[in-house]
């Protein structure tokens, strides 16, 4: 499974990311997260929500500023291209590891009301940032039709 997490509205990129990551778990099918904005917090913030990582933005066209691409439009590396190439050799060695780390906590949702109302979507969201603050692992069930 590949996800796409991005957060634009409050700066809480790793809690969003990881939560998508918890929020996506289907067992027995790895999670890969694909599209993010890849910072080495990030990584280590998610490293139990998630089977592996790929960093899309590889480089810009030449009119399009770096920002969080691994390499610039002249093919020189980013920081985030020496964040990557450092990660990569984390995982190599075995000092990261992909391992889903079991739910500390619980946060059921009401399916029905998360699809049909913004708000409670965005109430859920916040309560999630609060119970996984310091990395602990919050699992996300649905119930309800």
């Amino acid at each position: 499974m590949h996800i796409n997490s991005y957060d634009w509205w409050d700066g809480e990129i790793v809690a969003f990311t990881q939560a998508m990551g918890r929020f996506a778990y289907c067992k027995g099918k790895p999670a890969l997260l694909g599209e993010f904005s890849f910072t080495p917090e990030v990584v280590e913030g998610t490293k139990g929500s998630f089977s592996g990582y790929s960093a899309w933005a590889f480089y810009p066209l030449p009119s399009e500023p770096s920002l969080n691409y691994l390499f610039t439009a002249s093919g020189e590396l980013t920081k985030h291209g020496r964040a990557f190439s450092e990660t990569a050799a984390k995982v190599r060695s075995g000092a990261i590891q992909f391992k889903r780390a079991p739910d500390a906590e619980v946060l059921t949702v009401d399916r029905t009301e998360w699809l049909t109302d913004i708000a409670s979507g965005v109430k859920l969201y916040e309560r999630y940032v609060q119970m996984s603050r310091g990395g602990r692992a919050v699992g996300l069930r649905m119930s309800g039709l």
